[in-house]
């Protein structure tokens, strides 16, 4: 077996210099938008000079990947820490049931909506042109990665679910999966920006809301 290859002091350098650029451009792109944002601005924000910042990357919408590959895999890890099977005093580590574990990803999500708002928009107004998936050259699916990872997760859940018969058999996971994600961010963009107009006309409170959606996709996906 291989040791580990050593990191030179150089190459440690060049990676804190680059997370700090993405530091720069959270801050930029969170306080005016990616629209209104520049490589001007990120650039003045890191201390460095624009030819410097055009090495690391090449445009805003790449630096937006990047952004984008942080808030993933701070879902994705939070999900994990979630699922770990809990330890029961006389009876070892109790592994969650699959409809367990979707409950505790979707209460996790909505953790996450709370208290990470940036991170949240930041998977949420993402579109498709950002990223070029055909072109291998491009090199843009890592920043997708993590992201995959995280749907995975509620893949598995579903799977898990119906083996152990705690989910629906004859749901397609993939599909479930994806429509568990679609339906959760539209209810907490309805939360986020639509709110007022909805206390207005109907007195709703977005507590209801979210709990209402809560039980609407749990039952959905639980075996009768």
């Amino acid at each position: 077996m291989g040791t580990p290859k050593e990191i030179s002091p150089k190459e440690i350098r060049k990676q804190k210099r680059y997370e700090a650029i993405i530091d720069a451009a959270e801050k930029v792109i969170f306080s005016k938008g990616l629209e209104d944002a520049s490589m001007d601005m990120v650039a003045k924000e890191a201390q460095l000079g624009k030819g410097t910042l055009y090495l690391y990357f090449k445009s805003k919408n790449e630096l937006y990947r990047a952004i984008l590959y942080r808030a993933f895999l701070s879902l994705r890890r939070k999900f994990l820490a979630a699922l770990k099977p809990e330890e029961v005093e006389g009876q070892g580590e109790q592994k969650k049931t699959g409809l367990d574990g979707l409950k505790t990803i979707l209460m996790v999500y909505l953790q996450f909506y709370h208290e990470n708002k940036d991170y949240f928009n930041a998977i949420l107004y993402f579109q498709n042109d950002l990223f070029n998936l055909e072109d291998p050259a491009a090199n843009e699916k890592v920043y997708l990665e993590e992201g995959i990872a995280a749907i995975e997760l509620v893949i598995e859940q579903i799977e898990q679910g119906k083996k152990d018969g705690s989910v629906r058999g004859d749901l397609d996971a993939a599909t479930a999966a994806y429509t568990f994600w679609g339906q959760t961010m539209g209810v907490l963009q309805l939360v986020q920006k639509k709110m007022i107009i909805v206390e207005h006309y109907h007195q709703l409170k977005a507590e209801q809301l979210i709990a209402q959606h809560f039980e609407i996709i749990v039952s959905f996906l639980a075996k009768r």
